[in-house]
């Protein structure tokens, strides 16, 4: 709890940043024995020895840091302690995206190699993809970075404890950031956001849907049918 009311960025905010970074970091580094990356994954010991304030290897931190902003971490108690400080946000609005996790092939490569977009079937387009090792390397390299990360992304989002109720199936962003507001505003802080009918339809939403009525945190629910072109461009 303290570090909700600690300075930004005098030496106590930076250990804190560090210490979400190195947490975060576990998530999105590979667990492999065989990664090279793998000797910079913290173990519990060096990380409850960092918070104790013990001294712990730097290429721990420095792996860390470079994760955090290659990937951009960001921890919203720590990037708003005065907000914190009050439990939370009074007000959010937004429009979160509306995509899944999980990397699509097809989609990926719909603007870099047509050959791979039109491939006849998975097995095809997984040889075609393989191929790009030697025709190119810095678009299988590309692509290569883009499914680690989402696979990390996924690995985070249902493996953290941060997303227990948007957590499932194929998980889709807008699912998640509509805990990710819920959780983020004070006990008397309000949201509204821009999502599909699926956050109430859907079978891997029901249980954040169901928490919200069965808490009586639904002020209103409006659904627009886009049938009349209300929007016409979807």
């Amino acid at each position: 709890e303290h570090y909700k009311t600690i300075k930004r960025k005098n030496g106590e905010w930076k250990k804190i940043e560090t210490l979400c970074n190195l947490w975060t970091t576990s998530f999105f580094t590979s667990h492999t024995s065989k990664n090279k990356d793998n000797k910079y994954l913290i173990t519990n010991d060096e990380f409850f020895r960092f918070i104790n304030g013990e001294q712990i290897a730097n290429s721990y931190i420095a792996n860390a840091d470079s994760l955090a902003g290659e990937f951009r971490f960001f921890h919203w108690e720590i990037e708003f302690p005065e907000v914190f400080k009050k439990k939370g946000f009074d007000l959010l609005i937004g429009n979160p995206p509306w995509e899944k996790i999980k990397l699509q092939e097809k989609e990926f490569f719909a603007t870099r190699d047509e050959s791979i977009r039109n491939a006849k079937n998975k097995a095809e387009r997984i040889k075609l993809i393989s191929d790009l090792k030697t025709s190119n390397p810095l678009l299988f390299n590309l692509f290569k970075k883009e499914k680690f990360y989402s696979e990390a992304q996924s690995r985070f989002i249902r493996q953290s404890g941060k997303y227990e109720l948007s957590a499932k199936g194929d998980i889709n962003l807008y699912a998640v950031f509509s805990e990710l507001f819920l959780k983020i505003i004070n006990p008397k802080g309000a949201f509204g956001i821009i999502v599909p009918t699926g956050i109430a339809t859907d079978d891997t939403t029901k249980d954040y849907i169901q928490y919200l009525v069965e808490n009586d945190k639904v002020k209103s629910f409006y659904d627009f049918s886009n049938s009349d072109s209300i929007f016409p461009s979807v």
